[in-house]
């Protein structure tokens, strides 16, 4: 598209711009207009979407609003094209992200990448003055995306908010599975075999069958709760890969005792899963959880690596990259359908089974393109996945490789589609030998170092409880330190924490603290201070004491 832009002298003095006869800023007083312009939609702890820079006056406006480490990504194909130039601060500040508009099918796995680092998971998009008539295609796009994530996100932070306590005690169990297990370094390219990852799509049932006569010729990797469906059938995986740290999870996996099958997981997977399987455990690190490798290597003598898969909105994600780990060879995806496959949400012996009213149904479903070129009813979040899908393969190695034999759900892009038949035929036959030799275990933690680190944990905590209670109850005794040092204090060490487990202690519980901290005004703690906030950290670090204080207790009893 061509853009025509003037730039004008404004009544105050101060220039603004029209770009295809749309005026970008007032002609009267700009930096008025933007100052009202970013208060109408600034929105505290939110990450905003700016489309539109012009001249950078309301990016301006909005960095004088931001008092939560806000985030802010600007995006304009003026500046993508050279059109308009950024403002040496805007392109320093460390608040401000500009997105270029020549990969703007990228945006929702971008933006999902900055709500890892900044933990900040509520978006805003700000159409800035009269871009939406200058570049409406992509003002939609950037909703759609952005309502498509935040569909995503909603989830995701209602799970961390519910299950706070039990993720803590699912990372700290795990941690103790040092004990007995590896990290999947062991398993790096030790496949030979083609690769079958089996996901619970209701066009799994139409594979299983198929799959049940080739199982002896594939190495086959059940995308969690999919297993159930699998076992119906008789068919044992080698592998299982689970990440979920919730209840619900853990009820996928009760009373299945697998001897042969091994369990791929995370530190933050349900920790009572494990003993589900009475074979070998393999661990990995999300992307969240990064932080543990310097735990185990500095403070539990391990020199061992684990590794950080990428993945996405779904268990397959973490198992695509896995077998991609651990395989240079073909991979096929089945049962990947990411949508309501004959108004099914998955194969009918999954758990999460259940059939689509197509009568009721909510606003964020649609049809889309379908494996075969027709239609398929779907939803946002199953779209986000398949957008997270279509990143992650071009991400990994060797994509050609990647096949989608699911024969039924939404069309995957740059995936090429070929029938499970077809697949098994064309791979199988030259895969007969065995798989190589694994790594021999080369590390062993020390069940010492694992009694000290518990110990000292809970210290830690205990410091830190008292410190929280102090403020809490705004119990000041003379000649104790003034509020503003105590404050001072104990958000210098929940600082120190929170570069351990940063999943837990979010910018958002330290941020009022900081505040606090400049402020540092002589009122009554009960004048300024979160009680809201105080109480989580108080029953977050009261989970983790507790936790560390059984797996303590477990250690010298078990071990």
């Amino acid at each position: 598209m061509c853009y025509e832009i003037k730039k004008i002298e404004t009544k105050y003095g101060i220039p603004s711009v029209i770009v295809n006869e749309y005026l970008l800023h007032s002609k009267y007083n700009p930096l008025s207009e933007a100052e009202k312009f970013a208060r109408k939609n600034y929105v505290p702890k939110a990450t905003h979407v700016l489309v539109g820079y012009g001249l950078g006056y309301i990016v301006d406006s909005l960095l004088n609003l931001f008092r939560h480490n806000e985030i802010l990504i600007v995006i304009d194909p003026l500046i993508s094209n050279g059109k308009i130039n950024v403002k040496t601060e805007h392109k320093m500040s460390k608040q401000v992200i500009f997105f270029d508009c020549k990969f703007i099918n990228d945006l929702g796995y971008f933006l999902r990448s900055v709500e890892q680092r900044k933990y900040q998971t509520e978006y805003i998009v700000i159409p800035s003055i009269n871009y939406k008539n200058i570049i409406p295609e992509i003002l939609l796009e950037v909703v759609r995306q952005v309502q498509q994530l935040q569909y995503r996100t909603i989830g995701d932070i209602a799970t961390v908010n519910k299950h706070t306590n039990i993720w803590i005690e699912n990372i700290l169990n795990n941690m103790l599975n040092l004990l007995r297990d590896q990290s999947i370094d062991c398993l790096k390219k030790s496949v030979s075999k083609p690769i079958v990852i089996a996901s619970g799509g209701p066009s799994l049932a139409k594979q299983l069958q198929l799959l049940k006569e080739t199982r002896e010729s594939v190495l086959l990797i059940a995308a969690g709760s999919t297993i159930n469906s699998l076992l119906k059938q008789n068919i044992y995986p080698d592998y299982v890969v689970s990440i979920d740290g919730t209840e619900i999870n853990r009820e996928h996996y009760s009373q299945l005792k697998l001897a042969k099958t091994k369990l791929v997981y995370c530190f933050t997977n349900h920790h009572e899963i494990r003993n589900e399987f009475s074979g070998s455990g393999y661990l990995f690190l999300l992307e969240s959880e990064k932080q543990l490798n310097r735990i185990i290597k500095n403070e539990l003598n391990m020199s061992v690596e684990f590794p950080i898969l990428k993945g996405g909105g779904t268990v397959a994600h973490f198992s695509l990259s896995f077998a991609r780990y651990i395989s240079d060879g073909p991979i096929a995806l089945i049962g990947q359908d990411l949508a309501f496959t004959n108004n099914k949400s998955h194969e009918e012996n999954n758990k999460g089974y259940k059939e689509i009213n197509l009568e009721k149904l909510p606003e964020n479903y649609s049809f889309v393109e379908d494996y075969y070129g027709g239609k398929v009813l779907t939803n946002s979040l199953f779209l986000g996945m398949k957008q997270d899908f279509e990143k992650l393969v071009e991400l990994l190695p060797n994509p050609k490789s990647i096949y989608n034999c699911t024969e039924g759900g939404v069309l995957i892009s740059d995936m090429c589609n070929i029938p499970f038949k077809t697949y098994l035929e064309k791979f199988s036959s030259n895969t007969l030998k065995e798989d190589l030799n694994l790594v021999e275990k080369s590390y062993k933690v020390s069940k010492d170092l694992l009694n000290i680190y518990f110990t000292n944990l809970i210290n830690q905590c205990e410091t830190i409880l008292e410190d929280l209670v102090l403020l809490q109850t705004n119990r000041f005794e003379e000649n104790t330190n003034p509020q503003g040092q105590l404050i001072r204090s104990v958000t210098d060490k929940i600082s120190s924490f929170k570069s351990k487990y940063p999943f837990f202690i979010t910018e958002d519980k330290l941020s009022f603290l900081k505040a606090r901290i400049e402020v540092e005004r002589s009122e009554s703690v009960t004048d300024s201070f979160n009680f809201d906030i105080n109480k989580e950290l108080i029953i977050i670090f009261e989970t983790f004491k507790d936790a560390a204080g059984k797996i303590v207790n477990k250690i010298q009893l078990e071990f």
